[in-house]
């Protein structure tokens, strides 16, 4: 079963993915005291669903996931463990609706279900390559499977 296999976390990402009419905005990150134990990463995507637009509002939502970061790789390193904690649905346009308020309350416990579903501890947990470049206004991140993403400072 894909779910119960090393690659847990892309079946996630592939639910996503997987909706149809679906736009994906761009992918903002904040991170905080990532040169600490105690640091955080907040990534926050803007997600809009259309179906048929002439009957149903184009419908959208702020994800936002939030992870805690450590600095692995010794001095010099920009790489990072993160160990995803929960995703968050923000700013849903479907809460505005009548008896959906709930919506923008709800938070997915990244952690505890992959360590559960996983069967282990660390399973929400992967390090993400980085390299600074231009002054810090860019930064080059590799992720486990190999992508790589390329972030610019607002």
């Amino acid at each position: 079963s894909p779910v119960l296999d090393d690659s847990f976390a892309e079946a996630v990402f592939q639910i996503t993915d997987g909706i149809p009419f679906k736009s994906v905005g761009p992918a903002v990150q904040t991170i905080t005291d990532s040169e600490t134990e105690y640091g955080s990463l907040k990534s926050e995507v803007k997600l809009s669903i259309s179906v048929f637009d002439a009957l149903i509002p184009r419908m959208s939502s702020l994800m936002t996931s939030t992870a805690s970061t450590k600095p692995v790789g010794g001095e010099g390193s920009m790489d990072l463990e993160l160990t995803m904690q929960t995703t968050e649905v923000k700013e849903s346009s479907i809460s505005s609706l009548p008896g959906l308020a709930f919506v923008d309350t709800l938070a997915f416990p990244t952690e505890e279900v992959f360590e559960r579903i996983k069967a282990g501890e660390g399973t929400a947990t992967v390090t993400a390559r980085n390299k600074l470049l231009d002054g810090g206004r860019l930064r080059l991140t590799r992720a486990p499977d190999g992508n790589l993403f390329i972030f610019v400072r607002e």
